[in-house]
């Protein structure tokens, strides 16, 4: 007897240990989940204002291209006939230097032929009738050489001018087709900066479905806890918030699941409590969020509180009584108080529930229910009914 006792105790150990083991794995397994769920969080607005930064950069580069285009078209007869042109002034540089450099020689030995007719000139004597006829024929030559040089130096400067001339020309043609190699090469550049800039707008337009479909999946979550507990009767959508998702692009006008539908709102009669949060700003506020990319209508029943504090305390607004106290995979952990009159006060994205705070049991206004790392869904319902969760507060 004793044996079998020990035998089955041995056996309800291992289960327990077995059990224990599961709920450790589950509870990292949990945890890694919220890891990742909190590295892909970010600023919905923020992303909006990039893409929408983004959209308006390839519109202006659009802009940019089609007038650089335009005006490269209508140039570009203009630019071939001055290409050609500039390639003949050079052509006709060229045979002007080479001109210019015959002339020069010519110049040279009309110089020399010059200056040894003036040293014989020099050196004779006029003795007799042969000398003074040699003398006459010196200063003939002479007067001819110095007729040729005087042409020949015209024509030099000639030469010279037009040189000159063509020079100013080309410099002028250089300058236009420097122009238009710039603008062809801004445009080259612009098109490049489309090319990436489309990249990009794309990679970020994927990040912000994600995160809108993070808050499509928040809202539904806490509709389906909700329903569960009998707080709020909402009709089930056959089409999923991703399917829709993928056909954003094919409307003007678009209404997106649960999350657009303006459900039922009461006011809130009562006095105002006390915030959540002791510091905080508002993140999301409650109403009707028409989205600036989609342009869809998107129905927040909640706000979103952004703590000012990491790590915050998270208080309860009313007295009440706790009927659930959960984590869950898309909203962290999650407490919902019932209060007097029908009002439910729903507290999401909690990093920690209170060691405390359980199921079933009565807490009072103040209470510590937990605390957030930066963002707390705060949500009000009455009867079936959504109330301004800052209709209820001071802030």
């Amino acid at each position: 007897m004793i044996r079998i006792f020990f035998i089955l105790f041995i056996f309800l150990v291992s289960m327990q240990a077995n059990i224990n083991s599961k709920i450790v794995k589950n509870q990292k397994i949990l945890k890694i989940k919220k890891a990742k769920a909190l590295k892909i969080k970010d600023k919905l607005e923020d992303i909006a204002a990039s893409i929408k930064k983004l959209q308006a950069e390839i519109k202006y580069i659009d802009k940019n291209i089609a007038k650089s285009d335009e005006f490269l078209s209508k140039q570009k007869d203009e630019y071939s006939a001055k290409t050609k042109e500039l390639d003949n002034l050079r052509k006709q540089i060229s045979s002007l230097n080479k001109l210019k450099s015959s002339t020069e020689k010519e110049l040279i030995d009309l110089i020399s032929k010059e200056l040894s007719l003036q040293i014989i000139l020099k050196q004779d004597n006029f003795d007799n009738v042969e000398s003074v006829i040699t003398n006459e024929s010196i200063e003939t030559l002479s007067k001819i050489v110095k007729d040729k040089f005087n042409n020949i130096k015209n024509r030099y400067e000639d030469t010279n001018s037009k040189i000159e001339s063509v020079s100013v020309k080309v410099k002028d043609l250089k300058k236009y087709i420097k122009t238009m190699q710039d603008k062809k090469e801004m445009l080259k550049k612009m098109k490049t900066k489309r090319v990436r800039s489309i990249r990009s707008l794309k990679y970020k337009k994927i990040a912000y479905d994600k995160k809108l479909n993070r808050i499509f999946s928040e809202q539904n979550a806490i509709k389906r806890t909700l329903k569960k507990l009998n707080i709020l009767k909402i009709k089930s959508t056959k089409k999923s918030v991703t399917s829709k998702l993928s056909n954003i692009n094919k409307q003007k006008v678009k209404k997106f699941g649960n999350s657009y539908i303006k459900g039922k709102i009461a006011k809130y009669r009562g006095p105002k409590t006390i915030a959540p949060l002791r510091s905080f700003y508002i993140k999301r506020k409650f109403g009707n969020y028409f989205d600036p990319i989609y342009k869809i209508k998107i129905f927040n029943e909640s706000v979103t509180l952004s703590s000012k504090i990491p790590n915050a305390k998270v208080r309860n607004v009313l007295n009440g009584k706790v009927i659930f106290a959960k984590s869950t995979p898309i909203l962290d952990n999650v407490v919902i108080i019932e209060n007097a009159r029908g009002i439910h006060t729903i507290y999401a994205h909690l990093s920690k529930i209170a060691p405390t705070v359980k199921k079933g049991m009565k807490i009072r206004k103040g209470y510590i229910i937990g605390r957030v790392k930066k963002d707390l869904i705060f949500e009000v319902t009455q009867k079936n009914s959504h109330i301004n969760p800052l209709r209820l507060i001071r802030y």
